[in-house]
């Protein structure tokens, strides 16, 4: 599970700024000092604004919601199902 998430974020966070900072500076930017920052800047806002962060940050919610209720499931009422099953399967014998 932890390798899916970070193959998620380096692919929808990362990878654009990487490519958008692989970029070479046009003559505009040569002459502005500050074309580094511009870019990233930029970068980040077409990631905000993309449809894939809205996909990604549902994606988040339903596993952690997934994972919550395993672990509520396995971990907090496990002995309560258990015994349930068990007093289910004696009463059938009888």
């Amino acid at each position: 599970m932890p390798e899916i998430v970070y193959t998620i974020f380096v692919t929808v966070f990362l990878y654009p700024v990487i490519l958008l900072l692989n970029r070479t500076p046009d003559d505009a930017d040569k002459r502005s000092d500050h074309w580094f920052a511009k870019r990233i800047k930029e970068s980040l806002f077409d990631m905000v604004t993309s449809r894939l962060l809205l996909l990604f940050i549902i994606f988040i919610a339903m596993a952690a919601v997934l994972i919550y209720r395993i672990f509520d499931l396995q971990i907090v009422n496990g002995e309560s199902y258990l015994n349930n099953f068990q007093l289910k399967i004696q009463k059938r014998k009888l």
